[in-house]
């Protein structure tokens, strides 16, 4: 849904940029020196903001097709050699960005990531986070992100980057099957 809304937004942006060219390529023709300004300055400016929305809706193109980028984004180092089956979805834009990963990692690699900045949730917080199953923060989830309530399931509350006004982090990791599920949604 996302997605469309940009790409109704880029549209629209192509359609104000070729109206400034036009306007543009139209002053070129007047003698006036003050016209020329006036056809090159809107232009100018369409332009620049143009470019701007494209290279930040590529990076977030690209960044979203690099799950072990996102990880060493996420966690602050690159994925060890145990972990595996490394999936990610990441959108970041504006007012609202929204990672997801799924990985399977041995308990010190868990470990390493939790570190200091993640709170293990006690029984009655797991068990209010486990009501809650399917996980359901937002309309964007991915298919495969799919962590289900077992006895073996630990929740982590990660840290808030103060990035956004509101945000949820969360780590869920199953000691038996040794898959982890960790999600960051943020919105102003």
């Amino acid at each position: 849904m996302a997605f469309i809304f940009w790409g109704l937004v880029a549209f629209v942006g192509l359609i104000i940029w070729g109206w400034t060219l036009s306007a543009f390529l139209t002053s070129r023709l007047s003698k006036s020196r003050t016209l020329r300004w006036l056809g090159a300055a809107p232009f100018l400016l369409c332009s620049l903001i143009g470019g701007f929305f494209a290279i930040a809706m590529a990076s977030t193109f690209i960044a979203s097709d690099n799950p072990k980028t996102i990880f060493a984004q996420e966690f602050g180092f690159a994925p060890p050699s145990d972990v595996k089956n490394l999936n990610s979805s990441y959108y970041w834009f504006g007012d609202s960005g929204l990672i997801y990963l799924k990985f399977q990692a041995a308990p010190a690699t868990i470990k390493r990531i939790t570190g200091k900045k993640f709170a293990l949730l006690n029984t009655s917080q797991t068990a209010q986070e486990k009501s809650g199953f399917p996980i359901n923060f937002s309309s964007d989830i991915p298919a495969w992100w799919n962590p289900q309530p077992a006895s073996g399931l630990q929740i982590w509350k990660g840290p808030n980057s103060d990035s956004f006004s509101t945000e949820t982090t969360r780590l869920y990791y199953d000691k038996k099957t040794r898959w982890a599920h960790y999600s960051f949604e943020g919105g102003d």
